[in-house]
């Protein structure tokens, strides 16, 4: 199974709670969700500067 196969599977099936995924499946979506995790990280800091944390005069 490849990574694009695992991922539309994984999200065709969401919300069905009977059977089991294989092991690359599983870990293929595991995957996809990181690196969407990362992106979307990096996205938000970029527009909203969310990254930035101020020092107070001490530092």
């Amino acid at each position: 199974m490849d990574f694009q196969t695992a991922v539309r599977t994984c999200l065709q099936k969401y919300v069905t709670f009977s059977g089991r995924a294989s092991r690359p499946e599983y870990w293929y979506f595991v995957l996809f969700m990181v690196l969407g995790q990362i992106l979307l990280g990096i996205a938000d800091n970029i527009l909203f500067n969310t990254g930035h944390v101020s020092r107070g005069a001490g530092f």
